[in-house]
C-alpha cells in the first residue's frame, strides 16, 4: 500500500494540472474504490498485495489532489470548514480502524500452541 502511495504521489501528480483536478481526483477515488473492490476477492498472497499496490496508486492521486481540489471549488465561506473535515478524516482514520480491527478480529493468544485458545 504504501509502495503504491509513493508512486502515486510522485508519478501521478502532473495529471491533476494536465486533466483538471476535478477529473482526476473523482478517477482516482473511482479507481480506489475498484482496487479495494477487486482486492477483497484475492485468494492469493500475490493478489493481494499487487491490488493493495493498485489502491495505493489511487489514493496517492487523491492525497495530491485533495488540497487544490478543495481550494478552488469550495465556495469561500466553508472554505475553512471543508479543510477542517479533510484533515480530521485523515487524521482519524488510522485510529479508527486500529480501534475496530481490536474490537472486530478475534483474540486467541494460545491458538498458535495447539489450538487452546480462551
Amino acid at each position: 500500500m504504501f509502495s503504491g502511495l509513493f508512486v502515486g504521489t510522485i508519478c501521478c501528480g502532473f495529471l491533476a494540472d494536465r486533466f483538471g483536478r476535478r477529473a482526476i481526483f473523482t478517477y482516482s477515488l473511482l479507481f480506489y474504490t475498484a482496487a479495494n473492490l477487486i482486492m477483497a476477492f484475492q485468494v492469493t498472497a500475490a493478489g493481494l498485495n499487487f491490488w493493495r499496490f493498485m489502491a495505493g496508486l489511487g489514493i496517492g492521486v487523491e492525497l495530491v489532489t485533495i488540497g487544490t481540489y478543495i481550494a478552488e471549488l469550495v465556495p469561500k465561506h466553508i472554505r475553512g470548514r471543508a479543510f477542517a473535515c479533510e484533515q480530521a478524516v485523515g487524521f482519524t482514520a488510522v485510529p479508527v480502524a486500529a480501534l475496530l480491527s481490536y474490537l472486530l478480529v478475534p483474540y486467541k493468544p494460545w491458538a498458535l500452541m495447539g489450538g487452546v485458545g480462551l
